[in-house]
């Protein structure tokens, strides 16, 4: 938690990151790369020089539809770490992280902190993460990724 408070150490290094994730988004897309595929090289890049191992490979779900169940279940395996980005109607993009472990799954928001609840209650979670986005920054996810993080 030390990395949330300005002027500490690992605040500078989070700053850090952060400028060269962004940094590299900007520079893959004046090579060319779509908005999306620039920000998940970007990422997978930062992932790996922390020490993570991303998959590289990510499944696309939509907000309301049967395989978005599906993708719940997937992502409260016990064992199981993945990284998701919600795509927002109106525009944007934010990614969180879960780990899923005895019955129990983790989200880490890095705008809103990190919350565990029971597994079966993660579509619960999921409804009160859109609610927050929606009130009051009247944003709307409608598509959300996923990618095996080991």
């Amino acid at each position: 938690m030390e990395a949330l408070v300005p002027g500490s150490q690992r605040h500078a290094s989070a700053a850090v990151r952060q400028k060269e994730y962004e940094n590299l988004k900007v520079h893959l897309r004046r090579q060319g790369a779509g908005p999306s595929e620039a920000d998940f090289a970007a990422q997978n890049t930062m992932l790996q020089k922390a020490g993570l191992a991303p998959s590289g490979k990510e499944k696309v779900y939509k907000v309301g539809e049967p395989n978005f169940s599906r993708m719940l279940t997937k992502i409260t395996a016990d064992g199981s770490n993945h990284l998701l980005s919600l795509y927002f109607a109106e525009g944007g993009a934010h990614t969180v992280a879960t780990s899923a472990m005895d019955g129990n799954t983790t989200l880490f928001d890095p705008n809103f902190g990190e919350f565990t609840v029971q597994s079966d209650q993660i579509d619960d979670l999921f409804r009160s993460l859109a609610n927050r986005y929606s009130n009051p920054n009247r944003q709307h996810f409608t598509t959300v990724t996923t990618q095996k993080v080991t």
